[in-house]
């Protein structure tokens, strides 16, 4: 993805596909939305009151669905383009409980935002924009400089190249104490076929080779040992 990198490129993203470059209003990026949040509820309460800083938030959708469903929660929403900074802010900023941010998510100051506040960490469909030594940086980062985090959550396609191989992904988070302990399968590359697509999620949980190939987008939980 290092052919988007930077806050211009983003920006010319967005203006070149009509301020919605990954469809977001379609029923496919709705639906793996609707099972990210489901996947997150699973382990995060209605009530919890720490922080969720949400990196790569684009225009508001996902920021949305943290405003609904922890509505106790103090939200940081971060992304690197101003035009989705913009939508965001547009979509969601009557909301008390959101601060947003236009920035790269290598330069966000996480001491001053935490305030040592419990903490926890979305990078759903952001990290594999960065190079890898970038990919690290920032996990180090959140390691050394968010000492109340214990949960991170990210997503992305499963392939290798310019994603990630899942065996890479796990390495990297182990390297800096976090170990994977829950992932689901968001969206398939069969979707289209509901039968298929229930024998995607039901074996993929079982198999690394039928995640490889056949789920499009894979989310995982990891928590600080």
């Amino acid at each position: 993805m290092s052919s988007v990198r930077t806050k211009e490129d983003f920006d010319k993203f967005f203006v070149e596909n009509n301020g919605d470059p990954w469809g977001y209003q379609t029923k496919y990026v709705k639906e793996r939305l609707d099972k990210s949040i489901k996947f997150i509820q699973k382990s995060v309460s209605r009530e919890y009151t720490g922080v969720i800083i949400e990196f790569g938030s684009y225009e508001g959708s996902f920021t949305t669905r943290l405003i609904a469903n922890f509505p106790s929660s103090t939200i940081v929403a971060v992304d690197i383009s101003e035009v989705a900074h913009s939508q965001n802010l547009a979509k969601n900023g009557i909301s008390k409980n959101v601060t947003f941010f236009c920035e790269d998510m290598l330069k966000f100051d996480f001491r001053t935002h935490l305030n040592k506040s419990e903490s926890i960490f979305l990078l759903l469909e952001c990290l594999y924009y960065l190079s890898d030594s970038e990919r690290e940086k920032m996990v180090q980062t959140i390691h050394e400089n968010a000492v109340s985090n214990k949960t991170l959550f990210i997503s992305s396609p499963m392939v290798g190249g310019k994603y990630f191989s899942e065996k890479d992904l796990i390495s990297l988070l182990e390297k800096y104490n976090y170990k994977k302990t829950d992932f689901a399968i968001l969206n398939s590359k069969v979707y289209r076929f509901s039968l298929l697509n229930q024998i995607v999620s039901i074996m993929g949980q079982y198999s690394k080779l039928i995640r490889k190939k056949y789920a499009n987008q894979i989310i995982f939980k990891f928590e600080k040992k």
